[in-house]
């Protein structure tokens, strides 16, 4: 009789553990497709950041080379001073800060 009573009892400890794990194990997975779909969805955010940021990147460069106008209105200043040489340097940085001026 003892025996049975222990039996029985070890039974239902062990049917009361298996139900806690399965439980546990169902949360468990729960919890994963949770983080599954944070991440993904980071990892989206992240996609749109650095294509934001390309873009921007894109729209930066575009805005800011302003080279050939530097390089044309430099020879501008070169031929104004008669094409004489040596003052390259000054014609350029003088082109950069006058068109620098007006795209702002």
């Amino acid at each position: 009789m003892d025996k049975g009573w222990h039996t029985h009892k070890e039974k239902s400890v062990v049917n009361e553990k298996k139900s806690i794990g399965k439980r546990v194990e169902k949360a468990v997975s729960k919890a994963a497709v949770t983080v599954d779909k944070g991440v993904v969805k980071i990892a989206a955010a992240k996609g749109n950041v650095a294509e934001t940021a390309r873009d921007i990147s894109k729209s930066a460069k575009k805005a800011v080379d302003l080279t050939p106008e530097i390089a044309k209105r430099a020879y501008e200043l070169y031929e104004q001073r008669g094409r004489l040489e040596g003052r390259a340097g000054h014609d350029w940085s003088q082109a950069e800060r006058e068109i620098r001026q007006d795209a702002q």
